[in-house]
């Protein structure tokens, strides 16, 4: 059975945060976990697996995870975001795959109707990813199908996989959705003043 991976991107060393957001806590509900914890659990359900790639700290990135399920993979935090999606992507190969979500560590929250919403239009646009649009500007996750990961692995172009998907207009989808979540990273000190309430 073909399967859909998610893939936690979580390598970085936070330095425009100025602290290690990865294990900053994150208020859900009456609960409080790693903000990492928080962004594994925003797309789990909708995943068959998951793999998380680490890099900083990769250790205490691991233990912030426990006892969750996932396969750990290990990249150099130093290096630009398109070397943790490839080193993602690879491992994904190891499964018989439909597709994969792929997810930064730093987007703790994403709307369950909206990962629904991307899976129900992906069914109408086959051979597409998608990416989630909240008033115009591009989101996570992305939903990205088996086919394009080899395509996705050559890509070397500066600007990530950004610059890929306006290079390739035609492999790509946009969704339209009710969700500010979906373009709200945490990367300076100043956005935690904005965060949004789980």
């Amino acid at each position: 059975m073909a399967l859909r991976v998610g893939i936690l991107l979580a390598a970085g060393q936070s330095r425009r945060m100025g602290q290690f957001k990865q294990l900053l806590p994150w208020q859900v509900g009456q609960a409080e976990s790693p903000m990492v914890a928080v962004a594994f659990d925003a797309i789990a359900s909708v995943c068959d697996a998951m793999i998380v790639v680490v890099g900083h700290r990769a250790d205490h990135v691991v233990e912030a995870l426990q006892p969750r399920t996932f396969s750990r993979v290990d990249s150099d935090g130093r290096q630009p975001m398109l070397a943790s999606v490839h080193a993602g992507l690879r491992k994904a190969r190891d499964f018989e795959l439909e597709a994969v979500w792929l997810h930064p560590a730093d987007h703790p929250h994403v709307a369950p109707h909206t990962l629904h919403e991307m899976l129900a239009y992906a069914a109408k646009h086959q051979g597409r990813a998608v990416i989630p649009e909240f008033r115009g500007t591009g989101g996570h996750p992305v939903l990205i199908p088996e086919q394009h990961i080899e395509s996705l692995l050559a890509w070397t172009g500066d600007g990530g996989l950004r610059a890929f998907w306006r290079e390739h207009p035609e492999l790509m989808m946009r969704l339209e959705v009710e969700d500010p979540s979906t373009v709200r990273d945490y990367d300076r000190p100043e956005d935690l003043q904005t965060r949004i309430p789980e």
